[in-house]
């Protein structure tokens, strides 16, 4: 992979090291230009444009962020069951942490891939919260006795109720793409985090870690496959843009597969 920049560092005695890919700033780029063309305005067709794209460039950046913190937790994870390197990398697929399976064990290697779809589901339901206290018209009230406090709070936000709705709009979408990213890692098959609980399990089952590999490995590709085929069927149809964003993904989920992997999404 060649990676538009590439770090090494070290946290809490554990080394690590960072990739970007440039396909990653295409992926931010190309939710901003969803959010900015379709998904706001759809939402607020009132919104001049500045408002409309202030949006969307603040829900990629928590989304972004979500991302990156999503990778971190693994590494927190792992390295709290052992673990002294770990490896980021983010591409078009995603995030992916890397570091050694056989140090974690494969109870180790279970709760490492579990940490990322957990805190997932604990920044949806801050960002829906926080949302909530902004502008109650999200319908996002978790706690039905906090709509008091949320209307109590809108004069701080400013003058303009377009500030207040802008960050409430954004966090909502950031709160469902989180919500969504965590649903669809725990999914059984790799290289999301439930194929490594389920490479775990059969770790554990037969003792062999060569054997739960090539099951992962042989679930991963054929996920590939799948969804190349996809992408292919779109290009039948005469759908373009779809069609090679799943050959593209189809390709990188088996890449991004490895020997050494515990977590990715």
């Amino acid at each position: 992979m060649s990676e538009a920049s590439k770090r090494r560092k070290r946290w809490g005695g554990l080394r690590f090291r960072i990739q970007v890919h440039w396909t990653w700033i295409i992926t931010i780029l190309a939710l901003i230009a969803a959010l900015g063309i379709q998904r706001v305005p759809s939402v607020r067709p009132e919104w001049p444009d500045s408002a409309v794209w202030a949006t969307a460039v603040l829900t990629a950046l928590l989304v972004g962020t979500s991302l990156v913190g999503h990778e971190a937790s693994h590494a927190m994870a792992a390295r709290a069951l052992g673990a002294r390197a770990v490896l980021f990398r983010f591409a078009l697929a995603g995030g992916a942490m890397t570091t050694d399976a056989r140090a974690l064990g494969p109870r180790g290697v279970a709760l490492t891939a579990l940490a990322g779809p957990t805190l997932n589901a604990m920044v949806a339901v801050v960002f829906w919260t926080l949302a909530d206290l902004l502008d109650p018209s999200t319908g996002n009230r978790l706690f039905l006795g906090w709509q008091a406090a949320a209307l109590s709070i809108t004069p701080v936000t400013g003058t303009d109720p377009t500030l207040a709705h802008g960050f409430a709009l954004a966090l909502t979408d950031a709160a469902c793409i989180n919500a969504l990213a965590g649903a669809i890692n725990l999914l059984p098959v790799p290289p999301l985090d439930g194929g490594f609980v389920i490479e775990a399990i059969t770790w554990r089952l037969t003792g062999r870690f060569e054997t739960a590999l090539t099951v992962s490995r042989s679930l991963a590709r054929c996920l590939g496959i799948l969804v190349m085929l996809v992408g292919l069927f779109f290009f039948v149809l005469g759908d373009f843009a779809p069609g090679a964003l799943a050959v593209i993904l189809g390709i990188s989920l088996d890449r991004l597969q490895g020997p050494r992997r515990t977590s990715n999404h």
